[in-house]
């Protein structure tokens, strides 16, 4: 597990990740959705990033997130 004193330069890291590629993952996510069934894509890109921050955080492979808890 991370030290403490690690978190916030992880959370930095992450957070210039997900700035650089928004853009990528909100184009996937409506490019894959049906746009026929009233799917909110901002709810799929909170969860997709909120699950992001988990496995990083967990230290688990991305490779997890595609299981359905």
């Amino acid at each position: 597990m991370r030290e403490k004193s690690q978190i916030p330069e992880i959370e930095a890291e992450l957070n210039a990740i997900l700035e650089k590629y928004g853009a990528f993952l909100r184009q996937t996510i409506t490019s894959i959705c049906p746009k026929d069934l009233g799917i909110q894509f901002d709810n799929i890109e909170r969860e997709a990033r909120l699950r992001l921050r988990r496995a990083i955080r967990a230290e688990r492979g991305i490779n997890f997130l595609l299981i359905k808890k």
